[in-house]
C-alpha cells in the first residue's frame, strides 16, 4: 500500500503532514486547512533557506463553489489520502463530490479538483485556489529580501534573493554561531588556523578578511503561480484569487494550479502547465512499482510499527535528489544532503535490493569529497563540502556501504571503482595511528565535539572502534583483490586494537564505554552516549563486545531506556545538556541499542521499546528527527521523517521482531518472542519470506525452502541463490538438545550431527570466531581442539584463524 488513510490532522500532535519529491516538499495542516509551508532547494544557503513560502495562516487554501460564486466553501483537510509525494482529500459540499489532488514533482506543486454533481444537476462550478502574500518568508540565514511581484491577470511570478555577508554572519554568537554554514574552501581561505565548525571566532580570521562584507551567498530563486484557464478574480494584502470556472454536467475535472520553482529567471511569465497535467497519476504509477518489490512486514500486535516498516523505503524514494541519487536528510523539511545520513539510509536500502541507487550514492561519495580526500559531513547546494571532520568513523560506514554491495551482488566493480579511495584513506590513517592502535582525533559525532571535553588530540571511542571494523572491512577488499600488504598491515592493527580497546575505553563499574580518552591527563573522560556503539551497527565490530555484551543490554535497558525514549545520555551524564540531541531520543542510535538487547535476549527491554515506537509514531505519523523529554510522548520533536532516525528503526525492528541478523558471510536467525511474518527481503540475490511458529523462547528447527536444519542458526551458504526463499523458524519451550552453532565470521556450508558430535563446513579468510551453545565440551579445527571463552551460562566462543574450507567439531 504506497499510502495511508488520515481521518483528520488533528488527530496528530503537530496536526500536520509532510509530502516530498526530489527539491520540493510541503505541508498540509490543520490549522491553516490547507498548505502551511512549501520548501524548494534551489541554491540557497542551506538549512533554512530553503523554507520559501510559509506561514501559520497558511499558504495556500482550496475552495469550491456551486452555482452561486459568492457561496464559497473552503475543503476541509480531513478523509486524506496520504502519499509519500501528495494526498487526495474526498469530501461533499454544496450537493456535489469532490477529490481534491495535491502533489509535488521535481520543482513543482500542483493541485486539481474533480467535481461529481447529484441527480444530474446543472449549473456553474468554480474551483478556487487562494495565496497568501504574507507567506513569502524572511526569517532565514542572513538576509532575504523580495523582488516586486510581477502580475498579469492569471499568473504571478515572484523572486527572492538571499545574501549572506561574512561580517555580519560572524558577528552571530551561541552554539550554532556564525561559523556554521561556511564551505571548507571558505574556511581554508579566510582563518588563519583549521578549525571545525562552530569553533571559529573572528580572531581566527585573516587579516585581510576582517571587517570585510564578504558575500559568501548569493542565490536566487524564481516562483511562477498560475495555470492554463485560472484568472485571478482578487488580489490584496489577504490573499490572491485564483479560479478556474466551467459549467458541469455530471462532472469536471480543473485544469492543474502549480506553483513552480526555479534558480534560473523564467523565460516568460508563464507556466509550462503540460509538464504536470498527469503528474499524480505518473506519480502512484512510479511509487507502485517500487512498493511492489519492497520487504512486507506483518505484526498485527503492533499496527503502527508495522505501518511504518512498511512505508519507510517510499519515504526514502520521495527525499532523493534525482540529479545524485543521494538523500535530503529529511523530506519533511528543510534539510540538504549529508553524509552520515546518507550512508546509514544505505543499511536499510540493502534489504529492498535498490542497488543502482546505492552504487550512484557510493560514486558521489567517492568523487565529491574535501581537498584533502575526507569526506564532509555535509555539502552545500554548490556540492562545497561543509563540516569536515577529517579521516574517522565516517569512513567506517563508507566502507560498509562498498563491502555490502558487494557482499549482495559480488560484482568486483564495486571493489574497483572504490579500492584505492579506501586505500588512500588507509594510508592517512595508518600516518596518524600511535602504538595502542589509536589516532587523535576530535570525533565524528555530535555537532559539538568541544563541548564534552573533547579536543584535536583526543582518543575518541566512536573513531576509534569505527577505524577497527575500517580495517576488518580493508582486510577483506584487499585480500579479495589480492593486496596481501593491506591484509597484514590491517591485521596488525586489528590486533593492536583488540590488545588496547578495554583498557581506554571500557568503564568496567558502569558497565559502558566512555566516550573519549584525554591523553594530556592520561585519563578518559567520563561521559556514556549511546552513540559510541556506532560500530556494533556492523558484525565486523561484534568482537571488541564479546563477553560484555550482557553488562552493556543491562545499561541500555536501566540508563537509557525511559519512558521518554531511548536517552542518548543517561540523566546523571556530565555531558547530558550540551546539545538538544544528548538529552533526546534520537532514534537511530536505537539500531545498535536494541541489536544488543535482541543478542542479549532482553525480550522484556524490547517490549518495553516497542511500546515507545508504537506511540511515538501513531501520535505524529513519521519517524521525528528526535523527541525531547516531556509530555505526552512526542509533543516535542525535531524534523519530519529524519531518514538516519527511520533507518534505525528499520534495522532495530528487522532485529527486534522478525529476529534476523546480517553480516558479510549471511544470514542468522536469532531468537525472538514475536511472532510475525516477513516477506520479499531482498538479501544475497534472493527475496526471502520468513515466519515463525510454535511456543516458547528457544528456537528447535529451523526450516530452508522445506529442507529442516537443526543445530545451526546460521543460513547454510547454499541457499544463497536468486528466486524466492522461504524460512519457517518453530520455535519450542526447551532448549535444542545437542550442540549449537550460533554465528560465526565464515560462511557455514551445512551441519551434519553423527552420533555425539555435530560437524560444520565451514570457509573463509583470516581471523574469525564462532558462538555456540554451552553443551559442547569439546570444539576442534581440522581435528585440532580450540580453546573455547566463556560468555554467559548458554553460550561459549572460539577464535578461529581461517585459510579456506574447514570443518569444525562441537563435540557433547
Amino acid at each position: 500500500m504506497i499510502y495511508k488513510t488520515v481521518k483528520h490532522l488533528a488527530d496528530y500532535f503537530d496536526k500536520t503532514v509532510w509530502i516530498s519529491d526530489d527539491r520540493i516538499s510541503a505541508s498540509l495542516t490543520d490549522q491553516c486547512q490547507g498548505i502551511g509551508q512549501i520548501d524548494f532547494h534551489g541554491i540557497q544557503p542551506v538549512s533554512r533557506n530553503a523554507r520559501l513560502l510559509a506561514s501559520g495562516e497558511g499558504v495556500l487554501r482550496f475552495c469550491f463553489f456551486f452555482e452561486k460564486p459568492k457561496d464559497v466553501l473552503t475543503i476541509p483537510m480531513k478523509d486524506i489520502k496520504l502519499f509519500p509525494f501528495g494526498a487526495e482529500v474526498f469530501c461533499r459540499l454544496q450537493n456535489a463530490e469532490l477529490r481534491l489532488r495535491i502533489d509535488v514533482n521535481h520543482d513543482t506543486l500542483s493541485a486539481s479538483c474533480r467535481v461529481k454533481v447529484k441527480n444530474g444537476l446543472k449549473g456553474k462550478v468554480g474551483f478556487q485556489v487562494l495565496w497568501n502574500p504574507g507567506s513569502m518568508t524572511t526569517d532565514v540565514h542572513g538576509e532575504r529580501t523580495w523582488k516586486p511581484v510581477v502580475g498579469e491577470n492569471r499568473r504571478l511570478q515572484l523572486h527572492a534573493l538571499d545574501r549572506i555577508y561574512l561580517n555580519q554572519w560572524l558577528e552571530r554568537s551561541g552554539d550554532y554561531q556564525g561559523d556554521f554554514l561556511i564551505p571548507e574552501g571558505w574556511r581554508r581561505l579566510i582563518f588563519k588556523r583549521r578549525c571545525i565548525s562552530g569553533t571559529a571566532r573572528k580572531s581566527d580570521l585573516r587579516p585581510p578578511y576582517r571587517g570585510k562584507p564578504l558575500l559568501l551567498y548569493n542565490a536566487d530563486t524564481w516562483i511562477v503561480l498560475g495555470g492554463e484557464n485560472y484568472v485571478i478574480s482578487r488580489s490584496d494584502a489577504d490573499a490572491v484569487v485564483f479560479t478556474q470556472e466551467a459549467i458541469i454536467n455530471d462532472s469536471w475535472k480543473s485544469d492543474p494550479f502549480i506553483i513552480s520553482f526555479s534558480t534560473r529567471p523564467p523565460e516568460h511569465t508563464g507556466v509550462a502547465e503540460n509538464k504536470t497535467r498527469s503528474s499524480f497519476s505518473r506519480q502512484i504509477k512510479r511509487y507502485r512499482q517500487l512498493d511492489s518489490r519492497l520487504p512486507r512486514l506483518h505484526c498485527h500486535r503492533w499496527p503502527a510499527v508495522e505501518t511504518f516498516f512498511n512505508l519507510y523505503p517510499l519515504i526514502v524514494e520521495s527525499a532523493r535528489v534525482q540529479d545524485y541519487s543521494m538523500m535530503r536528510a529529511c523530506p519533511g523539511t528543510y534539510y540538504w544532503i549529508w553524509a552520515w545520513d546518507n550512508l546509514v539510509t544505505l543499511q536499510s536500502m540493502i534489504f529492498w535490493e535498490d542497488h543502482l541507487n546505492i552504487r550512484s550514492m557510493i560514486d558521489f561519495m567517492r568523487i565529491n569529497r574535501d581537498s584533502d580526500g575526507s569526506i564532509p559531513m555535509r555539502w552545500s547546494r554548490h556540492l562545497e563540502p561543509m563540516d569536515s571532520r577529517g579521516f574517522g568513523a565516517i569512513d567506517f560506514l563508507f566502507a560498509e556501504a562498498v563491502m555490502g554491495l558487494y557482499n549482495e551482488t559480488l560484482d568486483k566493480s564495486v571493489l574497483y571503482a572504490n579500492y584505492t579511495t579506501l586505500h588512500m584513506t588507509f594510508q592517512h590513517m595508518c600516518e596518524r595511528v600511535q602504538d595502542s592502535g589509536f589516532f587523535p582525533s576530535i570525533g565524528m559525532y555530535p555537532d559539538l565535539p568541544e563541548k564534552m571535553g573533547r579536543h584535536e588530540s583526543s582518543l575518541v571511542c566512536i573513531d576509534q572502534s569505527a577505524f577497527y571494523c575500517f580495517c576488518r572491512l580493508i582486510a577483506k577488499a584487499a585480500d579479495t583483490l589480492g593486496d596481501g600488504l593491506t591484509v597484514q598491515r590491517a591485521y596488525k592493527i586489528q590486533r593492536l586494537i583488540e590488545e588496547h580497546f578495554e583498557d581506554y575505553f571500557w568503564d568496567n563499574s558502569r558497565g559502558f564505554l566512555y566516550d573519549s580518552y584525554d591523553p594530556a591527563v592520561n585519563k578518559a573522560v567520563k561521559s556514556y552516549p549511546l552513540f559510541s556503539l556506532l560500530f556494533y551497527e556492523s558484525a565486523a565490530g561484534n568482537r571488541l563486545l564479546r563477553g560484555k555484551e550482557n553488562r552493556i543490554a543491562q545499561f541500555i535497558s536501566t540508563q537509557s531506556l525511559t519512558p521518554h525514549g531511548v536517552q542518548l545520555t543517561p540523566d546523571w551524564d556530565i555531558y547530558h545538556n550540551t546539545e538538544p540531541a544528548m538529552s533526546s531520543w534520537y532514534p537511530h542510535w536505537d539500531f545498535p541499542a536494541i541489536k544488543m538487547l535482541s543478542k542479549t535476549g532482553d525480550f522484556d527491554s524490547i517490549h518495553r521499546w516497542l511500546q515507545l515506537v508504537e506511540t511515538c509514531f501513531r501520535r505524529l505519523g513519521y519517524c521525528p528527527e528526535f523527541v525531547a523529554r516531556g509530555e505526552p510522548l512526542g509533543s516535542v520533536h525535531g524534523a519530519a521523517w529524519n531518514l538516519n532516525c527511520g533507518s534505525g528503526w528499520y534495522n532495530a525492528l528487522l532485529r527486534a521482531l522478525v529476529g534476523v541478523d546480517f553480516d558479510g558471510n549471511g544470514l542468522t536467525i536469532m531468537p525472538t518472542e514475536y511472532r510475525c511474518e516477513l516477506k520479499n527481503l531482498c538479501y544475497r540475490g534472493g527475496r526471502w519470506n520468513i515466519k515463525t511458529e510454535g511456543q516458547g523462547r528457544y528456537i528447535s528447527t529451523l526450516l530452508v525452502d522445506g529442507d529442516e536444519i537443526k543445530y545451526l542458526y546460521k543460513i547454510p551458504s547454499s541457499y544463497y541463490t536468486q528466486g524466492d526463499h522461504d524460512i519457517c523458524v518453530r520455535y519450542e519451550k526447551n532448549p535444542n538438545p545437542a550442540p549449537v552453532l550460533f554465528e560465526t565470521d565464515a560462511s557455514v556450508t551445512d551441519a551434519v550431527r553423527r552420533e555425539k558430535r555435530v560437524q560444520y563446513r565451514i570457509s573463509g579468510t583470516g581471523p574469525a570466531e564462532a558462538l555456540f551453545s554451552g553443551k559442547a565440551k569439546r570444539i576442534t579445527l581440522d581435528e585440532i581442539p580450540l580453546t573455547r571463552t566463556f560468555l554467559t551460562d548458554s553460550t561459549w566462543m572460539v577464535r578461529l584463524d581461517l585459510t579456506g574450507e574447514h570443518t569444525l567439531y562441537l563435540q557433547e
